[in-house]
């Protein structure tokens, strides 16, 4: 009989929202549990804590690829994949997604026979990814797409399942075009009533919802006031700057979420990701305007909606984005809510912070006197594969640029790939079947971003 290999695929589109990701891990694997064997009442248990950290005697492969993070990890003959990451937006210069990435990734690594997932659009959120990864599938010969009852062939068929596969694609994409523009006629809604549209970690650090309406947040005047002194002084590195502020016990609710419910900036482990952040509100500390930012899933081509104007990118053709599309443009919603008495810092102090901001986008110095520019203009090109089969791109060293390969990280699936390649072949011979081979690219499972 022919080894089953199976693959189960749990994907949440919002970064470290714990609760709908462990509300999806729990749908997923109950709907399948039959199938999956014995093994899924413990991964019922467990639930999303492979994800959050360690577990006694489960060995965890951890994925970063761009935004994407996910979790890689087989129990009883059944392999996992938990994501966080949208399944629809562009991730780089390339035209790629990084959760589609690492699905073809997986996939290559895994080889499963049956992928299973809660819903196709788990998968595939987009037309523009949806060959990728019915491409992944099929090169590495997945025979069948299980969601609940449904049951789509991929691989040995008669032509008819890509079909099959494109009418789903195509539905998940629609129904996520009718959701965003929902969505967005409904902030549009909400901002003319005076409600922000925004989370609340979008608003600066000294205002606050009051009602569902931004405001100054009057005990946190002179923290903030502290805070812009620090961010104006050129002398201090941005660690030493996000360390004094979280000492004015400044913080928010991503760090919160992320690092427990009493850390400040002082925790955070990218302290020039923090700088940038809180000196890029500057304009809002100088004039109390707030500004909102919403993508134009309306597609209406005029200048405003209902009052709402409407920006584009000035480029020579304002009409296509890098990768041809239409440039719908943003609707800037702002929000008149002024600054405290006596402003939030004296003038001299603003246009240092705005100093700062000017130097950091430019790619000038991100901290103080003695930092350098971290940007990496060149890394973003597309990689290749050195003679030893790694992947090489080009690294910043010593104020030039050098050819890296990465170093190759061998895990539990790599070492046991040729044997599963071996058994698949032997599955196949046993059908009377021909073996197609296919190059792919080296895995990246074990790769941290």
């Amino acid at each position: 009989m022919p080894t089953t290999r199976k693959l189960v695929i749990v994907r949440e589109s919002a970064l470290y929202d714990y609760q709908l990701l462990s509300s999806m891990i729990r749908q997923t694997v109950w709907r399948h549990r039959e199938e999956l064997g014995p093994g899924a009442e413990q991964v019922l248990e467990w639930g999303i804590q492979p994800f959050l950290g360690p577990v006694d005697g489960l060995t965890v492969h951890r994925i970063r690829e761009g935004r994407c993070r996910a979790v890689l990890f087989e129990h009883q003959d059944v392999n996992y994949l938990f994501s966080e990451g949208s399944a629809a937006s562009w991730s780089d210069e390339r035209g790629m997604n990084s959760f589609c990435t690492v699905i073809g990734n997986v996939v290559q690594e895994v080889r499963p026979t049956i992928v299973y997932a809660a819903r196709f659009d788990r998968l595939v959120r987009s037309l523009a990814f949806m060959s990728d990864v019915y491409k992944s599938f099929i090169s590495c010969r997945v025979r069948e797409l299980v969601l609940d009852k449904t049951r789509i062939p991929v691989f040995g068929g008669d032509g008819r399942e890509a079909i099959e596969w494109s009418l789903y694609g195509l539905m998940a994409h629609q129904e996520r075009v009718l959701i965003l523009e929902r969505l967005t006629a409904g902030k549009i809604d909400k901002f003319l009533r005076g409600a922000w549209i925004g989370s609340r970690d979008a608003l600066p650090v000294g205002y606050r919802l009051v009602a569902g309406r931004p405001e100054i947040d009057e005990d946190r005047v002179e923290a903030v006031r502290g805070m812009l002194h620090l961010l104006g002084d050129r002398s201090l590195s941005n660690r030493e700057v996000v360390n004094r502020v979280g000492a004015l016990g400044l913080t928010s609710r991503r760090i919160q979420q992320r690092l427990g419910t009493n850390a400040t900036y002082a925790d955070v482990a990218n302290p020039t990701s923090a700088v940038e952040t809180l000196a890029g509100h500057i304009e809002s500390y100088v004039t109390g305007v707030l500004v909102a930012r919403v993508p134009n899933h309306l597609h209406v081509q005029t200048g405003e909606i209902a009052g709402v104007p409407i920006v584009r990118r000035a480029t020579a053709e304002p009409d296509d984005d890098a990768f041809g599309d239409p440039d719908h443009g943003e609707l800037v919603c702002r929000y008149e809510v002024g600054v405290p008495d006596g402003g939030w810092a004296e003038q001299e102090v603003l246009d240092a912070v705005r100093g700062r901001v000017r130097a950091m986008r430019s790619g000038g110095a991100r901290g103080g006197q003695a930092a350098h520019s971290t940007r990496r203009p060149l890394q973003s090109q597309p990689p290749w594969v050195d003679s030893d089969g790694r992947e090489a791109r080009l690294y910043p060293v010593a104020g030039v640029y050098q050819i890296r390969a990465r170093r190759p990280v061998v895990s539990q699936y790599a070492e046991h790939r040729e044997a599963w390649l071996k058994n698949r072949d032997d599955d196949e011979a046993a059908e009377g079947g021909q073996r197609v081979t296919s190059e792919a690219a080296p895995s990246e499972v074990d790769r941290r971003a």
